[in-house]
């Protein structure tokens, strides 16, 4: 029954990875009959080295049959719209017992089942997450005025530049002879320093989803955020697929944890450069770079 299942049977049924296992187990056995003795010399068994051949074939067989059908399921994750999550966690997972038997007996094919892992996975997740973190920025508000604090007038050529002094003074209600301000400039400045519905983002830091972003086309009005808040989204998007995919490949590898970080590192790079751009942005925002800073922290 073994023998007709591995060669003949449907890899996809559940009993096929059974019969594997135990093609695995027998295996083991004939390796143990062929352990060299205390006294140096190796113990044979006729029965072995008649069946030894046979159950190579087997492996042979199982192996290329399990290859094959772990290459099409990975890259069936490739497919649009495709709840990657959902297939790993319903589908894929079913199939451990195969890449056990692989990672035991077929170290020939093992490598590329691992390095297409690595590859369709790597490439879902990066484009997923350069998808998303390119959506935030569509709605992501525009840099804040720039405080020039060794300045005591605006700067000319309609640039984004304000006083130092007029803007502290407009904080602290006063400042040097000259350097007053009225009360509308006053407000204007002390905006530059005010949390307000900011706090929302510190609040939401551990438990808010991320943001949902409109595509164009769906023609909804999209609000547009503070540096800070998009930052705690792709900040949450990160660790709850990071969480998640560590914890699928610590059970579908066996704990063989550079296979998370090989998949992981694409979707780091993209997460860093949309940090790093969003930084750039928002450099003249000291109140969304604090906030952030705080977002990373308690997470």
């Amino acid at each position: 029954l073994m023998i007709q299942t591995l060669v003949n049977g449907a890899v996809e049924d559940e009993d096929y990875a059974r019969r594997a296992t135990e093609l695995a187990q027998k295996l083991d056995v004939i390796d143990s009959l062929r352990r060299p003795n205390a006294r140096g010399g190796a113990t044979t068994v006729l029965a072995a080295s008649d069946v030894a051949p046979e159950l190579e074939r087997l492996r042979v067989k199982t192996c290329e049959k399990s290859w094959a059908f772990l290459y099409g399921q990975f890259h069936a994750l490739k497919q649009p719209r495709t709840n990657v999550q959902l297939i790993q966690e319903n589908t894929l997972a079913k199939y451990e017992p195969l890449v056990a038997f692989l990672r035991a007996r077929g170290p020939e094919v093992y490598w590329e089942v691992k390095s297409t892992y690595v590859d369709v996975m790597g490439k879902v997740l990066k484009t997923a997450l350069a998808s998303y973190v390119e959506s935030l920025k569509r709605v992501m508000s525009p840099p804040k005025a720039y405080i020039a604090l060794g300045s005591k007038k605006r700067s000319p050529g309609g640039t984004n530049e304000i006083s130092g002094v007029s803007a502290l003074s407009g904080i602290f209600g006063g400042g040097a002879s000259g350097a007053a301000t009225s009360g509308d400039d006053a407000g204007e400045h002390a905006e530059l320093f005010s949390l307000r519905s900011r706090a929302q983002t510190l609040r939401e830091a551990e438990t808010g989803p991320p943001v949902v972003v409109h595509q164009p086309s769906d023609r909804v009005q999209q609000e547009i955020r503070e540096y800070e808040e998009l930052f705690r989204s792709a900040h949450r998007l990160l660790i709850d697929t990071a969480t998640f995919e560590y914890s699928f490949c610590e059970q579908f590898w066996r704990g063989e944890k550079d296979m998370f970080e090989k998949v992981f590192a694409g979707p780091l790079t993209v997460y860093n450069d949309f940090v790093a751009q969003g930084v750039a942005m928002a450099s003249k925002d000291a109140i969304g770079l604090l906030i952030a800073i705080r977002v990373n922290a308690v997470n």
